[in-house]
């Protein structure tokens, strides 16, 4: 069965309060260039590495953009960007991936995978370090919740964070999420934390 049933549309685009979710392409690159360095410092706490690095270039990034824009035409994942609604800044990410995988990747033992369909899946998104005092990070995940609930035909969506990120640790458990699974991460003291209702 393949990540999202091919009988599904894709849900294209979201309008929020403030922001426009919409697919990543390879065309982005000038503006998710601008919002990943402007935001790296607080990308590498998200991300639990060193990405981006501070000599990360702009070819770099359009390497990235090219395989998130693949894998959502061939609906393995999906990517989308966060945009103002004149869609001229990038704001942010989300990114939706098979829960199994992600789960398998980060050490899940066999019962815990054998108890995952193959439909469900693992999101986990940024906003720009400047706009987080805004709340745009809570605005995004309460329309992402709606979103996945009302036009997308995933059985479970399970939100991903990790333990050195408390803000959004914070924003997971104000908007009623429990803790489901806790993973560490390699050659780290922090662990993946992943949220469900």
């Amino acid at each position: 069965m393949p990540f999202y049933p091919e009988d599904a549309e894709v849900p294209r685009r979201l309008d929020g309060d403030g922001f426009v979710l919409r697919p990543l392409r390879a065309t982005d690159v000038d503006i998710d260039y601008e919002a990943l360095m402007d935001s790296r410092e607080m990308l590498r706490v998200w991300d639990q590495g060193d990405w981006p690095s501070d000599d990360f270039t702009r070819e770099e990034n359009l390497e990235d953009l090219e395989r998130h824009e693949r894998e959502h035409d061939e609906r393995s994942a999906f990517t989308f960007t966060i945009v103002d609604p004149t869609e001229s800044e990038c704001l942010g990410c989300v990114y939706l991936y098979p829960l199994k995988t992600i789960l398998g990747h980060m050490g899940a033992d066999s019962g815990t995978l054998d108890g995952i369909t193959d439909g469900e899946a693992y999101a986990t998104f940024w906003v720009r370090r400047s706009r987080l005092a805004d709340g745009l990070d809570e605005r995004v995940l309460t329309a992402l919740v709606d979103w996945f609930g009302r036009e997308w035909r995933f059985p479970r969506v399970v939100f991903g964070s990790n333990s050195e990120d408390a803000r959004q640790l914070d924003l997971f458990a104000a908007a009623g999420f429990g803790r489901l699974w806790e993973f560490p991460v390699p050659g780290r003291e922090s662990r993946y934390v992943l949220f469900g209702r």
